[in-house]
């Protein structure tokens, strides 16, 4: 077995037990705190010998990550916990399309396969995300009609905010060049 794909097992079972958290217990912030470790092993077994997009993307995850958690220890509102759930969940999901892209990597290279990672990565990544971080009333970070964005997610703490728009613009972007990729190398 080569180390790639030695990787790519285990970051499915990863995957697998951060999938199990954000499903099973995707309203109680306490146990997604703590699922969140998960994600950041995750992150941390698969930049060994990876690009520097994938590097660049988990890089930007365990920063989103970190200050998910921090935020999650905040006094916060009930409206608030909800807002952050929601967000912690959703960032969480967006791993469900590594799962058929890691069993190609594999050996599992049918077009069934192809289909369920291409799917799975338009749907998590591309639409659900930025539908969540730019138009959802209830969890958009960069909405006009918010009057205090800071506030939401980093309170008072402009580094934590700022942070937060630079990570998640890079993942915005890094899977909408991605999505690009994946149509062109179809055609």
């Amino acid at each position: 077995m080569t180390r790639n794909v030695i990787t790519a097992y285990l970051t499915t079972l990863i995957c697998l037990g951060l999938l199990s958290c954000s499903y099973i217990y995707s309203d109680n912030l306490i146990v997604l705190r703590n699922c969140k470790y998960f994600l950041a092993a995750y992150c941390v077994a698969d930049v060994y010998g990876n690009t520097l997009e994938m590097i660049i993307h988990h890089t930007a995850t365990i920063l989103l990550g970190y200050i998910l958690h921090i935020a999650s220890y905040t006094e916060l509102s009930l409206q608030e916990k909800d807002m952050l759930t929601i967000t912690t969940v959703v960032l969480m999901q967006t791993e469900i399309s590594t799962i058929p892209l890691n069993m190609m990597y594999i050996g599992y290279k049918n077009n069934f396969m192809k289909a369920i990672f291409i799917i799975s990565f338009f749907y998590f990544r591309i639409i659900r995300v930025p539908r969540m971080l730019v138009s959802n009333k209830d969890t958009c970070f960069y909405c006009p009609y918010k009057i205090h964005p800071i506030e939401t997610i980093c309170l008072d703490n402009l580094f934590c905010y700022y942070s937060w728009v630079f990570s998640t613009l890079v993942l915005l972007s890094l899977n909408l060049i991605w999505m690009v990729k994946i149509v062109l190398k179809l055609r």
